[in-house]
């Protein structure tokens, strides 16, 4: 495990309530895997249920920790970047409160600042959202 709930502001700029992983599991150049606890008093939980859009906050923020991992092994702080499209998202259910999903996220193509990632989130080894990001981070 690369980060916890302990020092995961260390990999991605988002502070608190807005912080939608705790774990980065695995990372590597082109790819990552996240994983978030669900607690009812989140800013995405709704009538026992995590929203679609705190799925997405939690996809682009797995993305942030990528690039917020490599950040940190050039002894920088962790970049701020923008989501600037989604395509073909799909969600398909939420997951209830109370319980943990994983996100992972690969890296499909890179140019300049922009790159362009697959996401998807599996709980309990079921896929429940995807879709393809396009990330930008200014230099």
């Amino acid at each position: 495990m690369i980060a916890d709930e302990k020092n995961i502001s260390e990999f991605i700029p988002q502070g608190p309530p807005v912080i939608m992983i705790d774990r980065i599991q695995e990372c590597s150049e082109n790819s990552i895997i996240t994983r978030f606890y669900i607690k009812k008093e989140n800013l995405f939980s709704e009538e026992g249920f995590f929203t679609e859009s705190g799925l997405i906050e939690n996809m682009a923020q797995t993305a942030a920790a990528r690039a917020g991992v490599e950040s940190k092994t050039k002894g920088k702080a962790p970049q701020k970047g923008f989501i600037a499209a989604i395509k073909n998202l799909k969600i398909h259910s939420l997951p209830e409160v109370d319980t943990e999903i994983t996100t992972y996220l690969s890296i499909n193509n890179q140019v300049m600042n922009f790159s362009i990632a697959n996401a998807y989130i599996t709980q309990r080894n079921s896929k429940i959202a995807e879709c393809e990001l396009k990330i930008f981070i200014p230099e």
